[in-house]
């Protein structure tokens, strides 16, 4: 229930006019499940040699939808390169 980020456990943290919302202990940030798993499985082996994913998923209300967004781009020939993301759950 936590990695999905349920409700029952805590609530969700919604900023309406921002993608990402800040950090707030007293809300859930996003679903710990996208930030941990589904980006790395859904992105597969990265081609470089230190190539890693960074994920900061957010909850979003259909009220006031988001799209998710990619930060930034990784060269094929990056020795070290974080490809950040944000998304929108």
């Amino acid at each position: 229930m936590e990695l999905e980020g349920n409700s029952q456990t805590k609530p969700p943290c919604y900023c309406p006019n921002d993608l990402v919302c800040a950090e707030d202990p007293t809300c859930l940030h996003g679903a710990p499940w996208n930030s941990n798993y589904a980006q790395q499985i859904m992105g597969g082996e990265l081609p470089g040699t230190n190539m890693q994913l960074s994920n900061d998923d957010n909850f979003h209300d259909v009220i006031h939808p988001r799209l998710a967004e990619v930060e930034n781009t990784c060269e094929e020939t990056s020795i070290d390169c974080v490809l950040k993301s944000v998304t929108v759950t």
